[in-house]
């Protein structure tokens, strides 16, 4: 497959579907900087506004094990196509929703749409590419999409400061509709009908029960989502309580984000050097090592009131995260090396479920003041680290998954 395309087709390719993974990738940390902008509209507390971040995580996990099965049986194009429409429907219903409900219910279904380009390039470039140049490939997403997730919320601040939190989704929808035309022009069928496979219900159902049964491969998933979600929802709640109660604008809490998104967007490329160098096991300790001092600095500096000081601590957190969660995805992938695409569904589930239910936690724990944010994070932190080391001590061959 990987000779069908010519030079030109492949690099039209990558760039419709770096485009793409940019938009979506991007639509879940634009509205970092506007939560406080969405709660005085609606009228709602901080933990109301925190899931308009949540309801997007809900609906990748509950779409995430569809895609897979549906683009094996109708082919790549038409399922990525399906996706990016249901992010445009998303998207105009978050630029026009009048309710928090109506708000929460538009960013599920931008979740369900968005799944679907993240799930559908990867399989298409294992499509097209092959060994070297698939590595190659990927290098490059993974560095666009870094970057795309650092000047997400610069980029969402400034349209905020001129158009409010609506702009944001209105700039979404514009790119929406842009990406579709492109998906449209540029990118062929890579699975030949041929190839297909018919959806079979109940092997799919004990397949996914197969899957999610082993426990070392969910101790994975959940360590993963738990790292994510603590994560997502610092960044989330100490935008609210920097602007609420330090009084920081839009455009400077803006640039913290961009801090904490670029040095996590840095260490996944440096942690991928490392693990090539020395291994998983190392890799894995030099996070929760991190993450250890992380949680002392942050304990000691986060009572401060310097939000430099408190972003910079929470960036040792954001250098931790790509080296656990590269991790442990790797370990969860290698359990079951005959069902990758189930595996590789499943475990996005897990993590997104559980991310979900972590930045609903923050949300709900918080109430105004540094403790609870520090509590927080803290105990996160420690449940990272217990279930990671318990990750470290098991092995594959625990599990029942091979």
């Amino acid at each position: 497959m990987q000779n069908t395309f010519s030079k030109q087709q492949k690099n039209l390719i990558n760039f419709t579907l770096i485009l793409g993974s940019v938009v979506v990738n991007s639509a879940l940390s634009m509205i970092n900087p506007v939560l406080t902008e969405i709660m005085r509209e609606f009228f709602v507390e901080e933990a109301v506004a925190l899931q308009a971040i949540g309801a997007g995580f809900y609906g990748t996990a509950c779409a995430g094990l569809v895609y897979g099965p549906l683009a094996d049986a109708i082919g790549r194009r038409r399922v990525l196509l399906i996706g990016m429409f249901i992010f445009l429907v998303g998207s105009i219903w978050c630029y026009g929703a009048h309710t928090i409900t109506a708000l929460l219910i538009a960013r599920f279904v931008q979740g369900v749409g968005l799944v679907a380009s993240s799930i559908i390039w990867l399989t298409i470039v294992k499509d097209i590419y092959k060994g070297k140049e698939a590595v190659k490939t990927l290098g490059v997403f993974a560095t666009s999409i870094s970057l795309s997730l650092a000047m997400a919320p610069i980029i969402g601040g400034k349209i905020a400061v001129h158009f409010g939190w609506r702009g944001i989704f209105l700039a979404l929808i514009f790119m929406s509709v842009v990406q579709i035309i492109l998906v449209y022009l540029n990118i062929p069928e890579t699975l030949p009908a041929a190839k297909r496979k018919p959806i079979k219900l109940p092997v799919i159902i004990k397949n996914y029960l197969k899957v999610l049964s082993t426990p070392y491969f969910v101790k994975c998933g959940i360590v993963n989502g738990l790292t994510m979600g603590a994560y997502s929802g610092f960044i989330a709640i100490i935008g609210m309580y920097y602007i609420q109660e330090l009084g920081m604008e839009k455009d400077a809490f803006s640039l913290h984000q961009f801090m904490m998104v670029l040095t996590y967007s840095l260490a996944a490329m440096g942690s991928q050097v490392y693990v090539k160098a020395f291994d998983t096991g190392p890799t894995l300790r030099l996070g929760l090592f991190i993450t250890v001092v992380h949680g002392v600095l942050f304990g000691m500096l986060a009572y401060s009131g310097a939000p430099v000081l408190i972003t910079g601590a929470y960036c040792l957190f954001s250098v931790a995260s790509p080296f656990i969660t590269s991790v442990v995805t790797s370990k969860g992938m290698e359990v079951f090396p005959r069902l990758r695409g189930m595996a590789s569904a499943a475990l996005t589930t897990l993590r997104q479920l559980t991310s979900a239910f972590v930045v609903t936690l923050f949300g709900f724990i918080y109430n105004e003041t540094i403790t609870s944010v520090v509590c927080t994070q803290i105990a996160m932190c420690v449940i990272i680290l217990g279930l990671a080391t318990w990750v470290i001590r098991s092995s594959i061959s625990d599990s029942e998954g091979n």
